[in-house]
């Protein structure tokens, strides 16, 4: 058995997220529905709220195929993101996987696991390889 890759996990959860996320423009509910004063200004006639959701659903799913480091930095910037999706009634989900995302990278992090780059092979400082071919743990030039 192969050893468990946490930031692969984490970037399959946060992809998931970020899907859920853009699909928040296409419902019109929102926690605020019920405050008569602040309805009229941040849901009608737009939801702002999930206009944010859809900028930053985009941003997680840009950020987790073409960006494959930086690992604390995606989870302070994913529990940010949560927080703001959470007041969207419909992406509730989303930012709770960003959460558990979140909370992976930081493991992923404390492991010191690196990306393996495929041409190269050179992993820096860490010992956990990327390659989906040589899930094992180990670097590929081993």
């Amino acid at each position: 058995m192969g050893k468990l890759i946490w930031s692969q996990w984490a970037n399959v959860i946060a992809i998931v997220a970020a899907f859920w996320g853009v699909f928040g423009l296409f419902f019109r509910y929102s926690v605020f529905n019920n405050i008569p004063s602040i309805e009229n200004t941040v849901v009608n006639p737009v939801n702002i709220f999930a206009i944010i959701c859809i900028v930053t659903g985009i941003l997680v799913l840009v950020l987790e195929l073409f960006v494959k480091r930086y690992f604390v930095a995606r989870a302070v910037l994913y529990v940010l993101i949560a927080g703001a999706s959470v007041l969207n009634y419909e992406n509730t989900n989303p930012s709770l996987y960003l959460i558990i995302s979140a909370a992976m990278y930081i493991t992923a992090e404390f492991q010191s696991e690196n990306v393996v780059h495929k041409t190269t092979g050179a992993t820096g400082k860490g010992n956990v390889s990327m390659d989906e071919k040589t899930a094992t743990g180990t670097p590929n030039n081993v």
